[in-house]
């Protein structure tokens, strides 16, 4: 019963308890000149960080396996490998990650142990090697032992590699050709697309390139080359600097996208990037008040809200099927996929390839080349625009010169319509200035005889009356003669006759007339001013040719019908015979060549009438006319 419990219990132990027996030695070998440590590394997890290398080699270690990634942690990590070289030849055991905080790199080599302390709180040039990794020169014999300790404030990658001297200098040469390559394209990017800003001041091109200078100042932080050729003896910024360029990138970067497709101010995403950008100093606070932890978790959680907004805002516009949006598509798609994989890879999910380990560069890289193609194309097109836009000029520029001289024509013609039109008007001017200037005179004569100082007074105020009556008429001609349109609105009928026999008052004194008013209608749309020289010239005409035998009748009657209306001057005066009726508005034509005149009061009347978009008929027999206008009741 006792050898059954035993059996047991060392079958759990084989089954089920770590032990170092799965850790595989490493031999060089002639033939091979590279090697990935993670097969043959154990692990240890020092979770108080006080345990020294001696007391770390009495415990037990785990095989690595293919666990390429601790995560963040805030224990200490030992990695212990064991390494044959038969041949004797110098080795790098290279650690190939530029970021940890405190490295301790243990090495028995010919049966002593000698320790290397280095990592990113202590200056650059303190390293032995001038390598922007954690670089170690050894040479194992038949049998040596390493052990690394790792404490660090980030996640903490395992890639750890062993070369020869010839495969250590190549590969190392290999990546900085490769970055260099990267950087250059990033440098070149940003200056070409800077010069083009300058020349085209849109704002599209600053944003990019505030864009790239922040996304390639990110690289230059995470990549070590800065630390190790930029500021070698700054090591808080080698700590903690990545974050500045890391939240400028994403800013810049969603103002660029914005702009780029053309997504107005005021849209729907306003907001949401306002507290996207407000998000970005958090971060820092955390960083100062608890952990590079939370820090930069909080990080990864701005980025990914980034690439939420970027993915709105592209989807907003690719329904418009624009280049501009599938570019933007298609370059967002590799930096999101690449971020994605490397986020990934820290947080210990995916394992560290190269493309995992590097999925931020090269996804960004492929990013910012389709970015630059479309930027490109975009100002090809605005090339091809500034083209069509000169060809239209030529075009605009001959088809004004063609509009110009038609325009010329057009106002010549227009000149000489008025031109012709003052000719008519000078006649018609002192034509109908001759009854205000006689009032004038007449009521002249009046204030002369000096009998009663209150008709003095009132012949004052008559004379100022018809004076500014005459103003009127000058300067109602005068805007028909200028602009050729007469400005229609509504007025009192019964007003303007007053006006109208105020001006013949003397004349109706003198030859006792008559007037009779029936207006059934009592407003119409006229020129006020017009209107009432032509009811002047009217009244003045049944006056001048009243019958010697009868007394003067003037009957003035307005009324409505068939949406016009209807004004009408009826006299009993000698009337006008029937053969010279269709004569009687023809410039210089008088009724009788006995009576003092020059012909052109009809002619005036008719002229005035048609400018108000009114007619006029004339019905005259042996005895007696009638003059009737006929107006719109609404001329528009």
């Amino acid at each position: 019963m006792e050898k059954k419990r035993l059996f047991i219990i060392l079958l759990f132990c084989i089954l089920f308890v770590p032990t170092t027996r799965g850790q595989k030695p490493l031999t060089v070998k002639p033939s091979q000149g590279f090697y990935q440590l993670g097969p043959h590394l154990s692990y240890y997890i020092d979770k108080n960080v006080n345990l020294t290398f001696k007391e770390v080699l009495s415990k037990k270690f785990i095989p690595l396996g293919n666990k390429t990634n601790f995560g963040f942690s805030d224990s200490a990590y030992w990695l212990k490998v064991i390494i044959s070289n038969p041949n004797n030849e110098d080795l790098f055991f290279t650690i190939r990650t530029p970021f940890f905080d405190f490295i301790e790199f243990h090495k028995k080599e010919n049966s002593l142990w000698e320790t290397i302390r280095t990592g990113d709180r202590s200056p650059f040039l303190n390293r032995k090697l001038n390598n922007r990794y954690f670089a170690f020169k050894i040479r194992p014999g038949r049998s040596s032992t390493y052990l690394i300790k790792i404490k660090t404030t980030s996640f903490i990658p395992i890639n750890m590699t062993l070369e020869k001297t010839d495969d250590f200098l190549k590969n190392s040469s290999f990546e900085n050709i490769t970055f260099g390559f990267f950087f250059g394209l990033i440098a070149t990017l940003f200056f070409s697309n800077l010069l083009v800003f300058f020349f085209t001041k849109k704002k599209t091109y600053i944003l990019y390139t505030a864009y790239l200078f922040s996304y390639g100042t990110l690289n230059v932080f995470t990549s070590g080359f800065g630390f190790q050729f930029i500021y070698p003896n700054i090591i808080w910024l080698q700590q903690f600097g990545a974050l500045i360029p890391t939240a400028f990138a994403g800013i810049s970067g969603v103002y660029f996208l914005k702009s780029y497709l053309n997504i107005e101010d005021k849209g729907p995403y306003d907001k949401i990037i306002k507290i996207y950008i407000f998000l970005w100093p958090i971060p820092f606070l955390l960083l100062f008040t608890t952990s590079y932890f939370f820090a930069i978790r909080f990080v990864h959680f701005l980025v990914f809200l980034g690439s939420l907004i970027f993915i709105l805002l592209i989807k907003s516009q690719i329904k418009k099927r624009s280049i501009e949006a599938q570019l933007s598509l298609y370059a967002f798609s590799f930096l999101l996929t690449g971020s994605a994989c490397q986020i990934l890879y820290i947080n210990n999910v995916l394992p560290g390839y190269f493309i995992f380990r590097y999925g931020m560069q090269i996804g960004g890289g492929l990013q910012v080349l389709i970015f630059s193609l479309g930027l490109a194309y975009s100002l090809k097109r605005y090339q091809q625009r500034a083209l069509k836009s000169e060809i239209l000029a030529k075009e605009a520029q001959e088809k004004s010169s063609i509009e110009l001289k038609k325009e010329v024509q057009r106002q010549t013609r227009e000149l000489k319509k008025k031109n012709d039109r003052l000719k008519e008007y000078d006649f018609l001017v002192a034509h109908d200035l001759m009854n205000p200037i006689g009032a004038i005179l007449s009521y002249t004569e009046v204030f002369e005889m000096k009998e009663d100082p209150k008709k003095a007074q009132k012949t004052i105020a008559d004379i100022k009356n018809i004076t500014l009556r005459a103003i009127g008429i000058i300067d109602g001609f005068l805007r028909v003669v200028t602009s050729g349109d007469i400005i229609l609105r509504k007025h009192s009928i019964d007003i303007i006759i007053k006006w109208s026999l105020e001006q013949l008052a003397t004349k109706i004194e003198k030859n006792q007339v008559e007037i009779k008013k029936d207006l059934r209608i009592l407003s119409f749309f006229c020129d006020e001013t017009i209107m009432e020289q032509i009811f002047t010239n009217i009244i003045d005409n049944a006056i001048k040719y009243q019958h010697p035998g009868k007394s003067a009748l003037i009957k003035i009657n307005s009324w409505e019908k068939d949406t016009n209306i209807f004004i009408s001057f009826q006299d009993n005066g000698i009337g006008i015979p029937e053969n010279m009726l269709k004569e009687v508005f023809k410039k210089n034509m008088r009724i009788g060549q006995e009576t003092k005149g020059y012909g052109i009061g009809l002619y005036s009347i008719k002229k005035l009438v048609e400018g108000n978009k009114g007619q006029i008929k004339l019905e005259s027999g042996n005895e007696g006319t009638t003059v009737t206008l006929k107006f719109p009741v609404n001329p528009t």
